[in-house]
Parts: structure tokens; C-alpha cells; sequence
């Protein structure tokens, strides 16, 4: 039994998809980011829709029209990274059969918000190709990002604008653009011209 079961490896997974309790089939319906897929799954119950992630990359964030106006201000004329990083992922996903996107997420379980994990490596290594993500336990970072392609000075001038948004910060100590509190604009800020 157990010989038989290392034989077929693998294949043992199309043979027995209920045994783990996992993903059973999926279909691509949108690319939500670089590293997350919009799919209808299904396990041993209804379809359903879910959000998925990744397993063992991670790729910039898609910009909010926040960061796409402080982008602009700060005269940034790269594109954004989580922009590349979804379109990457779009291509991908969106080339794949039903039966190709179903066996990314066999046997790769659940994560954070219960989200299905799938394995794409070659998506992974795209992404890193391209800049726009990153390996197993390490954050992509957009300031880091903008640090490599832009410069250190636009990229403070970019975590400073992002302070200074009217909400107070663009997106959390992730994206290493805020690290807490609201910060007054400098005085070029304040007066015209």
C-alpha cells in the first residue's frame, strides 16, 4: 500500500482529490495582483468563489489611485511595480487550462483568510525576473523597489508625500511607505508656486 502509493506520487492526488479535504477543481475568473487569483473552486461540497494566493512568492501590490496620485506628484515616470506584477500574473493564469489552474492547488492546502494556496513556479520566477516580486520569506517592497529604480532621494520624497496624504499614510509598514502618524507637508508644500 504504501509502495503502491510512492509509485504513483503524484498521480495519486487525480486519483484521490477528496481524501484531503482540498481544492478538487478550479477555474480562473480574474487576476486580482501579481501573487492572487480570483477562481471559482470547488472541494467536496458547492463551488465557490475565492480569492487565492501564491505559496512561496510574493509580488508587489496593484497601486491605489492614492499611490498613483503620489507617484504622479513626485514625477515618477517608471510604471508601478504592482501594475507589471498583475499583468504578469494575468497572462499566466488566463493561458492555462481548467485542468492546468485545478492542478496548481492540489495538495497545497489553505492560507492566511483562509485562502487556497496554489504553486506556480514559473509565475514566481517571472515576477522575479521582472523585478516585481520576491522569494519565500521575503516581503516585496515597494520602497526597495523604488530605492533600486529611481533613487534613494525619490524614493523618501515618495514615503514623505505618502506621509503627508490626506488620510495620513498610503498602505501600512508593508509597502515601507508609512511607519505610523500623520507628518505636516513642508513649507514648499504649503505656499503656491
Amino acid at each position: 500500500r504504501k509502495r503502491s502509493a510512492k509509485k504513483l506520487g503524484p498521480r495519486l492526488n487525480a486519483l484521490n482529490k477528496y481524501a484531503g479535504g482540498g481544492v478538487v477543481s478550479a477555474k480562473y475568473t480574474g487576476t486580482v495582483d501579481g501573487d492572487t487569483y480570483k477562481a471559482t473552486l470547488r472541494n467536496s461540497g458547492k463551488p465557490y468563489s475565492s480569492r487565492t494566493r501564491l505559496k512561496d512568492y510574493d509580488a508587489a501590490e496593484k497601486p491605489t489611485s492614492n499611490e498613483k496620485a503620489i507617484w504622479k506628484a513626485a514625477g515618477v515616470t517608471s510604471e508601478h511595480p504592482g501594475i507589471t506584477a498583475t499583468r504578469l500574473a494575468e497572462n499566466y493564469g488566463s493561458g492555462l487550462s481548467d485542468k492546468q489552474f485545478t492542478e496548481m492547488f492540489i495538495g497545497q492546502g489553505m492560507g492566511a483568510y483562509d485562502r487556497p494556496h496554489y504553486k506556480a513556479d514559473a509565475l514566481g520566477k517571472q515576477l522575479i525576473g521582472a523585478g516585481v516580486g520576491s522569494p519565500k520569506g521575503k516581503d516585496f517592497s515597494i520602497y526597495q523597489w523604488l530605492v533600486e529604480n529611481e533613487g534613494k532621494k525619490k524614493a523618501d520624497e515618495i514615503r514623505s508625500l505618502g506621509q503627508q496624504s490626506k488620510l495620513g499614510y498610503v498602505r501600512g509598514g508593508r509597502d515601507g511607505y508609512n511607519r505610523g502618524g500623520k507628518v505636516r507637508a513642508p513649507n514648499s508644500l504649503l505656499t503656491p508656486g
